[in-house]
């Protein structure tokens, strides 16, 4: 059996490392996965990934474009991270080089610039863009890194696809859902409200400023807003009070609107049977303020749940409005809460719109199918 090593850059749990079970769980029937995570906080990813792959562990910062993170591209954090450091670099080479893998995958887009510190490894790479292509040349360089150091390349959309036009092999391999336990946690929410819920926590990119600003704006009187995720404001240390001015003022107006809307709030934080608390709200919400990949979306689709989300050209090929979702014009939360009081207020579109999203789900999120495509393209290119 071949040996693949797959190389993520965070331990945290959430979309993107939840992929990255999916991903061992798809791959581990035919080769043996030994997947690398730092060792910061690892515990509850190592118990998702340990029964599909043997997990290891470094201890430095892996070089990384942080601008697919939301990262200001002329700040002092991108440039660190995309350098890394020499003795972080060294630690994941001769780690990945004691495994002597017959196959190497990089499984975010973010990785893309280890290509060249791996290039003497003797084993076939690739690499899997998780992340929507932003239209700049920072996208440029990284299709070029990508072209350069990489034998293939998975996309998890036909967008990127399209875009980027390889000069390597590329296959499409679509995000998908597999649940883990059985989930039957219960939440204390009110049946009687029309629950709107929205995961991704405080991060600028997901959009939740947006979503909170268009509670001034939505006119149904039954709606219930369920947040959930990390919402631990920048704006409690000192040292961002002083560099990131602007990102505490946003924190500060968001406090403002939660605390003064106490009885349309439930502030959830961090939940793990998400699925759970999918099927007891009404509706999901991804307002991203940038084309981002929407794995909520599909959360929701497999709960037969509707989902609106901001009207980016990048998701349409998986998500067309008023037929398995309801889009909004991006950043304008007049428009967000104008899709809200349609779905809180039409019962029937609400139930048509989850049931499409259903329908779609299980023809372009399949996980029998997206595995299939995967092993067949590595066995095709190793």
């Amino acid at each position: 059996m071949k040996k693949l090593v797959i190389i993520h850059h965070v331990a945290n749990v959430g979309g993107g490392t939840i992929s990255l079970v999916d991903m061992c769980k798809m791959l581990c029937s035919t080769y043996e996965v030994v997947v690398l995570i730092p060792n910061r906080n690892p515990e509850a990813l190592t118990e998702m990934l340990s029964q599909y792959a043997t997990v290891k562990y470094y201890s430095g910062v892996m070089p990384q474009i942080a601008y697919y993170s939301g990262s200001n591209t002329i700040s002092f954090g991108f440039l660190k991270t995309l350098l890394g450091k020499k003795k972080d670099i060294a630690e994941l080479v001769d780690l990945i080089t004691k495994e002597n893998p017959d196959i190497l995958l990089a499984n975010s887009i973010v990785q893309c610039v280890m290509g060249k510190h791996l290039k003497n490894i003797p084993a076939k790479k690739f690499i899997y863009i998780r992340e929507t292509f932003k239209e700049t040349k920072i996208s440029d360089y990284i299709i070029d890194l990508i072209n350069q150091y990489f034998d293939g390349v998975f996309c998890i959309s036909p967008y990127e696809k399209e875009y980027a036009k390889f000069k390597i092999p590329c296959e499409v391999v679509a995000d998908c859902f597999v649940p883990y336990k059985k989930n039957t946690s219960s939440f204390d929410l009110n049946p009687n409200k029309f629950n709107v819920l929205f995961m991704g926590g405080i991060s600028e990119i997901k959009g939740l400023s947006v979503l909170l600003d268009s509670v001034a704006y939505t006119k149904s009187e039954n709606v219930n807003y369920v947040i959930c995720g990390n919402l631990s404001y920048i704006g409690n240390s000192f040292k961002n009070r002083i560099l990131h001015g602007s990102l505490v003022k946003r924190d500060e107006r968001m406090k403002a609107i939660i605390e003064g809307n106490p009885e349309k709030m439930k502030l959830m934080g961090f939940v793990s049977d998400t699925e759970s608390l999918i099927r007891q709200c009404d509706v999901m919400v991804f307002p991203s303020t940038v084309p981002h990949q929407a794995r909520p979306a599909i959360e929701a689709g497999f709960s037969h749940k509707p989902v609106i989300m901001s009207g980016f050209k990048q998701t349409e090929c998986f998500y067309q409005h008023n037929y398995n979702c309801l889009t909004f014009k991006p950043n304008d939360p007049v428009d967000l809460a104008k899709q809200i009081d349609a779905l809180a207020s039409d019962e029937a579109l609400a139930k048509r719109i989850g049931e499409t999203n259903y329908q779609t789900c299980q023809e372009q999120h399949n996980f029998e199918l997206e595995q299939k495509k995967m092993l067949d393209f590595l066995s095709k290119h190793t």
